[in-house]
């Protein structure tokens, strides 16, 4: 039997696990290899047209597959092992919208901004599939680009910015949470080659370990900015704000926000990496930061990604008339004051911190009681 080497567990071999693991004959498992669906090529097109950046291959490699199972025609293909009851074809994609290729960046980005998963994609890269065999709650796929196309995939704490589980490539993913030993049977039985390899679960757990050293070394010597990881961190106390809905305990996260020095620095790679830009233009208006926002959104205009442009533009009328744009003026000065008071000093301009100043001197004067449940975190910032 043949076994992956273990750089080659990052893209591009998929196909032959799956074939191997999840098909029942032969003949199957070399039809589902044969199909060479179309329309992955046009979808990441329509994801860089978006986003401002090309995904991994690897995310081509899975929108094939799914395409690919899709349209198997055999009555009863997958074997007692799959994760779900239709296989691989009731997976996860990328999200619905980027299949619409006549859609308004504008509406896309409403949608997106209405939830707090969201958020976090147009902050970190990381969508939440929210379907088999990626169905537990905290499960995310990092859309970022990766040096070896692969795509990571991370299970979060959905309440906290912890990352409990880190898996480098979706191959390494499946291999690791399916239990290969309980379909061994299979891989011993399939004694032709139409696929890439058959995974011998005796020998496999080696190959495993050598994937995970030469990730671990990717991973230090990536720059920050493309791990979603640490994106997903200092973003995490946003991802309520834009449904003026903050989440529990974002004074906590906030603490982890970048400073207007870090933005400083970041502003010259925001063309490079449009994340980073989405996360400054959103963070800007509700820590208050007018000046900063404007600045941001106006270079963000100049960018690629019809999403981050979109975003842009929404930033710039929020600052100048919030009811143009759809929001209420009096309940995003109450998100971006309480944001404010729980900042601290060095996540805000110098007129918004003149700003927090009066505010807290105001409060200060009021009933203890009343500041503390307003910002948990309040008493110590007076």
């Amino acid at each position: 039997m043949l076994l992956p080497d273990p750089d080659e567990l990052w893209h591009g071999r998929l196909a032959g696990m799956l074939a191997a693991s999840f098909l029942y004959r032969d003949d199957d498992r070399q039809r589902f290899l044969n199909l060479k669906p179309d329309g992955a090529g046009s979808l990441i097109d329509r994801f860089s047209s978006l986003m401002g950046w090309a995904p991994p291959a690897g995310a081509a490699e899975w929108e094939e597959l799914r395409m690919a199972a899709s349209v198997l025609p055999v009555s009863r293909p997958w074997t007692d092992f799959t994760p779900a009851d239709s296989g691989i074809k009731s997976c996860a994609s990328l999200p619905s919208s980027f299949y619409e290729t006549d859609g308004d960046a504008s509406r896309f980005l409403d949608r997106l901004l209405q939830t707090e998963s969201g958020v976090e994609f147009l902050c970190t890269g990381l969508y939440s599939p929210g379907a088999a065999p990626f169905d537990e709650e905290g499960c995310r796929i990092s859309l970022l680009p990766h040096r070896n196309q692969a795509l990571e995939v991370l299970v979060v704490n959905p309440v906290s910015t912890d990352v409990e589980e880190r898996y480098p490539s979706l191959l390494h993913f499946f291999m690791r949470r399916w239990n290969l030993y309980e379909i061994s049977e299979w891989f011993r039985e399939f004694k032709g080659r139409p696929v890439d390899f058959a995974l011998d679960p005796d020998h496999l757990e080696g190959r495993l370990k050598a994937f995970e050293y030469l990730a671990r070394e990717e991973l230090m010597e990536r720059p920050w900015y493309l791990d979603p990881a640490v994106l997903r961190r200092r973003s995490y106390w946003l991802y309520g704000h834009t449904s003026l809905n903050p989440i529990p305990g974002f004074t906590r996260e906030l603490r982890l926000a970048p400073s207007m020095m870090d933005w400083e620095l970041e502003l010259p790679m925001m063309s490079r990496m449009p994340v980073l830009a989405c996360y400054w233009m959103l963070a800007h208006l509700f820590l208050g930061n007018a000046q900063a926002a404007r600045l941001t959104a106006e270079r963000a205009l100049q960018m690629g990604g019809e999403l981050v442009q979109a975003l842009a533009a929404k930033i710039l009328l929020i600052l100048e008339s919030p009811e143009r744009a759809g929001i209420s003026a009096a309940a995003l000065r109450d998100i971006q004051e309480t944001t404010m008071m729980c900042a601290r000093p060095h996540h805000l301009e110098k007129g918004a911190q003149q700003s927090r100043e009066l505010l807290l001197a105001s409060l200060a004067s009021k009933d203890s009681d009343a500041n503390t449940a307003l910002c948990p975190d309040f008493l110590w910032k007076i």
